[in-house]
Formats: C-alpha cells, structure tokens, sequence
C-alpha cells in the first residue's frame, strides 16, 4: 500500500507492529489508516499519531481513569464509542493489549449490513 499518511512515520510504525501482532486485523486506509471487523471500524490512526480504539463504556472509564485516555474528536465531533490511548500506553506493551480489548468487543456487535448497491437487471431482448 502506498503510504500517505500525513502523520508520525514512526507512529505509523508502531501501529503496525500492534496489527502484526493480531493475524485477524487487516490494515485498511493509505491516508487514514484503521481496521474494522464486520462492517465496524475497530482502531484507527489519527493525524496527530494517537491511537484510537473502540470499546465497551467500561473499558472506556477503565482507560480515562487507569491510564489517562480520552474521547477522540475527529472533524469537531466527539467519538464516544471510542478511546483515545496515551502515548505512553501506546507506545508499550499496552497496546497490543488494548487493541485486543477493542476487536474483542467489536467482535460481540451486530455486524453492520452492506450498503453495496444491487446489481441492476439487464433489459431482456426481444
């Protein structure tokens, strides 16, 4: 995959070696990377290089009070099903941990339907 993400090479090395970690993640997003798990993204790399997960609301408290996390906020919205890990979390054996924790979580959702379109019937011929 070409890289274009604008952020942190090295963040964005470190956000792989947690994905090598778990043969299930596929790395998905050149400029924006993330992963997802049926229809539902499970982590993603922000711009600044913080590594943001979704998990259940306890495992939300348990990383703001624990570890310090916080909600992310993307485009001047804030993302509740998701956490915002420390760098120092991040940047240790917490991560892959944590990353665990999320596509465990996810893992328990409803998966989401697609949204591909059906494909359009061809007129028959007379």
């Amino acid at each position: 995959m070409a890289e274009k993400y604008p952020g942190p090479s090295e963040r964005l090395d470190r956000y792989l070696a947690v994905l090598d970690q778990h043969p299930d993640a596929v790395r998905k997003g050149a400029a924006n990377p993330y992963t997802s798990l049926n229809g539902w993204m499970t982590s993603f790399l922000d711009r600044d290089g913080s590594l943001n997960l979704r998990v259940s609301k306890e495992d939300s408290i348990a990383c703001q009070q624990e570890l310090g996390g916080q909600i992310p906020v993307q485009y001047g919205k804030n993302m509740p099903d998701f956490v915002r890990l420390p760098d120092e979390a991040f940047a240790g054996d917490l991560a892959q941990e944590w990353f665990v924790k999320s596509w465990d979580f996810v893992a328990t959702l409803k998966p989401k339907p697609t949204k591909k379109p059906k494909p359009t019937k061809k007129p028959k011929k007379k």
